[in-house]
């Protein structure tokens, strides 16, 4: 059976994690973000709770409450739109900060031009996400092997550095 480009990823921890303060941003800004879309499901379940009684115990004036829960809904959509801008900024620079310890964790070496990153990123997550099995998959490959690490006793030695790192 033919190995494809990342069959052999080293597992493990990153060797540079996040840090602390961007790590706090992205727990915010989820915080943020999932109590606004609770805040939602909120006013929509206790709408409908709220006509259910009013239908139930004949009493037309319990209506009037449908006006602050449903008219606090695109409220509560913006704020929860606003916040998924906030994470998805967070999640950026997680992605920007940890590219290059994933990079050399995958055994890749990443090329000095912006825009052929790009590409090895996009071959990369494309390759990870359909598979083998795609009919793109010869220029994935193609450009993940222009970007790999040749391997060598400097290779080996680092992944004998990094078992020992991980038993002890």
């Amino acid at each position: 059976m033919a190995q494809g480009p990342l069959d052999r990823v080293p597992t493990g921890q990153p060797q540079e994690p996040a840090s602390e303060d961007l790590t706090n941003q992205l727990a915010r800004s989820k915080a943020i973000l999932d109590f606004f879309v609770a805040l939602m499901a909120l006013s929509g379940a206790l709408a409908i709770v709220t006509a259910v009684i009013a239908g139930w115990a004949g009493e037309p004036l319990v209506l009037l409450w449908l006006l602050p829960l449903l008219g606090l809904l695109p409220f509560w959509y913006g704020r929860a739109v606003a916040a998924c801008g906030w994470y998805a900024q967070a999640m950026h620079a997680l992605v920007d900060l940890g590219r290059v310890p994933l990079a050399k964790q995958l055994g890749l070496h990443l090329p000095a031009d912006l825009d052929a990153e790009r590409h090895l990123w996009n071959a990369v997550s494309d390759y990870a996400a359909w598979g083998p099995k795609w009919g793109d998959t010869p220029t994935w490959i193609a450009r993940i092997d222009q970007a790999r690490i040749p391997p060598g006793p400097d290779a080996a030695r680092s992944e004998q550095d990094s078992d020992a790192e991980a038993g002890g």
